[in-house]
């Protein structure tokens, strides 16, 4: 059926742009008198195509792209840290996470907790038939997984905020 529409899409645009031949012509305007939604598709199509004739690009001033190359040569490319607010951040990051390898070494986090949904919700019975799973929650995973994203974090600011201006500079001075 899409296959169909399609034609028959193609057919009418063909139509209007005058490349069917004779005999097609005339197929056509047999089914379009004979099919008032088919008249109506080829009037709309004729008013679209007429309103969007009438309309006029408009194009930019030949000095348009000297003006925004030269607005982007302006404006900062990326934006950095100092080296010494790197440098604090990077310490900050690196303290924390030490206190928190400490923290998990010393077994403040041993213990799980388990999260019951059952009978703290009242949930169960009156709208869920079925009860639902205690999950077991890890506090030393969740400290490990923090610190893995502060050591993340802590290498991405080393990068951006240390090491990419130190070769800069360097490579200015060279």
């Amino acid at each position: 059926m899409k296959k169909d529409f399609n034609d028959s899409d193609q057919k009418l645009f063909d139509y209007l742009d005058g490349l069917m031949t004779i005999e097609e012509k005339k197929l056509f305007e047999e089914s379009m008198r004979q099919s008032p939604l088919l008249q109506k598709m080829v009037e709309e199509q004729r008013l679209l195509e007429g309103s969007l004739k009438t309309l006029r690009l408009t194009e930019p001033s030949p000095s348009f792209t000297n003006n925004v190359m030269s607005r982007i040569k302006e404006s900062p490319q990326s934006y950095t840290l100092s080296m010494r607010n790197g440098i604090l951040l990077l310490v900050g990051v690196i303290v924390v996470s030490f206190l928190a390898v400490m923290l998990v070494q010393s077994g403040v986090f041993d213990g799980s907790t388990a999260l019951n949904m059952n009978n703290e919700t009242g949930l169960v019975g009156k709208y869920i038939k079925q009860p639902l799973p205690s999950v077991s929650i890890s506090g030393k995973w969740i400290v490990n997984i923090i610190v893995l994203i502060n050591m993340v974090l802590g290498f991405i600011i080393l990068d951006r905020a240390v090491l990419r201006p130190f070769f800069e500079r360097r490579m200015r001075h060279s």
